[in-house]
């Protein structure tokens, strides 16, 4: 019971420490990917705090309930967390996203009523693979585009994705040892943890690339028409041509310093 606690709270740990890594992501870049990561690694907590209080909580019905509870919270966690892995490089909209979490959750709740937990367990761990694999599986069909978007994480989101397909498929064919269980629990939260670490930075490097390439560009193309302007002021110029030149200097010198504040801001 004691190590079964201990690596209860490991998990927890882990998926706390996931939580606040995806809100402190969110704050800086505002993007909606990371509402639905926040929301499902929320989840993936509330199911590890589930699990955990179940423990002293051995006794049907409310044993049973306790542990839907945490299979739908589990269930509904990993489908945010790999959309908002996949929305990296793949639109999803918000219906989609809501009927399949409403999916997840309307239907294990219904085989419980029916058939007890065994059943409605096996049912929530199904549709999670199911939908996870397909939104995994978009990833590696688009591998090119993939590589372009997110770089050298494509390595870590294959590993992520072979071992989330390995886990899921041997848990609905086989029982697996509560210590073999628990590992795979870890290290594919470890794996997400890691990949959404490593698929911002490797995001922010090439857009900084990107943004680097656009300003030397610009600024170079501004510059260039400054210096052609002052050596063309130069050369004896009616009033009317002088007066469009200095318009156009003014212009470029706004533009220098629209773009040095855009820089300035980043």
């Amino acid at each position: 019971m004691a190590v079964y606690l201990l690596l209860d709270s490991i998990l927890l740990f882990i998926r706390i420490l996931g939580l606040g890594i995806s809100f402190d992501f969110y704050l800086k870049s505002k993007e909606s990917r990371f509402i639905y990561s926040c929301i499902g690694w929320f989840s993936w907590v509330l199911s590890s705090c589930i699990s955990f209080f179940s423990e002293q909580k051995e006794l049907t019905p409310v044993y049973d309930i306790l542990l839907l509870s945490s299979s739908i919270f589990l269930a509904v966690g990993s489908l945010l967390i790999v959309t908002g892995v996949v929305l990296y490089f793949l639109h999803i909209s918000f219906r989609f996203i809501l009927a399949i979490c409403g999916f997840a959750i309307l239907t294990p709740s219904t085989a419980f009523i029916l058939v007890g937990f065994e059943l409605s367990s096996l049912i929530a761990l199904i549709i999670t693979s199911c939908v996870t694999f397909s939104l995994l599986g978009s990833g590696i069909y688009q591998r090119s585009n993939l590589r372009s978007l997110i770089g050298s994480s494509m390595i870590l989101f294959y590993v992520s994705a072979a071992l989330a397909v390995i886990y899921a498929v041997t848990r609905i064919f086989l029982t697996l040892p509560i210590e073999l269980d628990y590992f795979f629990s870890v290290m594919i939260t470890l794996l997400f943890l890691l990949l959404l670490i490593h698929l911002e930075n490797s995001l922010s490097i090439i857009l900084k690339d990107q943004l680097k390439d656009r300003f030397s560009h610009d600024l170079g193309n501004i510059l260039q028409t400054i210096v052609v302007a002052e050596s063309i002021k130069r050369d004896k110029l009616s009033p009317g041509d002088l007066k469009r030149i200095d318009e156009m200097l003014k212009s470029k010198w706004e533009d220098a310093a629209k773009l040095i504040k855009e820089i300035r801001g980043l």
